[in-house]
């Protein structure tokens, strides 16, 4: 559909230039954290909430949180889930990518990883990290 065929277009512009990506960054960035803002406030109650972000490190966000969890998979996984999520090709993710820091950067930089890899499973991770941070409160 058309829309679908606009947002493509839209996500390979962004990542052509650094100018066009820092300037789409700049308008996008802002409004989804103050909605995050608004959101975290009506979630106080909770032992603890998750943000998803995928250029966490990037932005800085990282020192805003208490914690950060890496979710992981090798780089053709992650090509191929990205793909068949978006309907874009395998240069419009890796484009992407260059764009991000590495996975062994993030990992490196997260206080908990989780491998969504197809090797590991996902849930007893998940459980564990859940009871480090309900501990940690």
């Amino acid at each position: 559909n058309a829309h679908r065929r606009q947002r493509q277009m839209c996500i390979r512009d962004r990542f052509k230039t650094p100018e066009k990506l820092a300037k789409l960054n700049a308008i996008i960035h802002p409004a989804v954290e103050m909605h995050y803002q608004s959101w975290l406030k009506s979630n106080q109650k909770a032992p603890y909430t998750l943000k998803e972000v995928a250029i966490l490190f990037e932005t800085g966000g990282n020192k805003m949180m208490d914690k950060v969890i890496t979710v992981t998979a090798p780089s053709d996984l992650r090509i191929a889930r990205t793909m068949a999520r978006d309907n874009v090709t395998k240069e419009m993710v890796e484009e992407r990518m260059n764009n991000q820091l590495s996975e062994e950067e993030k990992i490196k930089l997260a206080d908990y990883v989780i491998y969504n890899d197809n090797q590991h499973l996902l849930i007893p991770q998940v459980l564990e990290i859940h009871k480090l941070l309900v501990g940690s409160k």
